[in-house]
């Protein structure tokens, strides 16, 4: 029922019910995933210093790569760099 009634307030943005659900199941996802990492961030006790956001900024500008067996962090703007590959 309360799909229903957000769904219908949501029509001119969303045009079919499985889009709707679509995204109501992305946003759980989303949301499971930031309280995970929030609670990593609590227990690291660094909650305070590094938010969520940053945190999942600064990771999105590494590239783990793997040479000879060992995992290598490269930045994404190294990563064309011909020593690397």
């Amino acid at each position: 029922m309360l799909f229903r009634m957000i769904f219908k307030r949501m029509h001119p943005y969303i045009s079919k019910e499985a889009t709707f659900k679509g995204y109501l199941f992305a946003s759980s996802v989303s949301l499971y995933m930031h309280y995970k990492v929030l609670n990593l961030l609590k227990s690291a006790g660094i909650n305070d210093r590094i938010s969520v956001s940053d945190l999942l900024f600064e990771l999105s500008n590494v590239m783990a790569y793997e040479r000879n067996g060992n995992l290598l962090e490269i930045p994404k703007k190294d990563l064309q760099d011909d020593r690397y590959m």
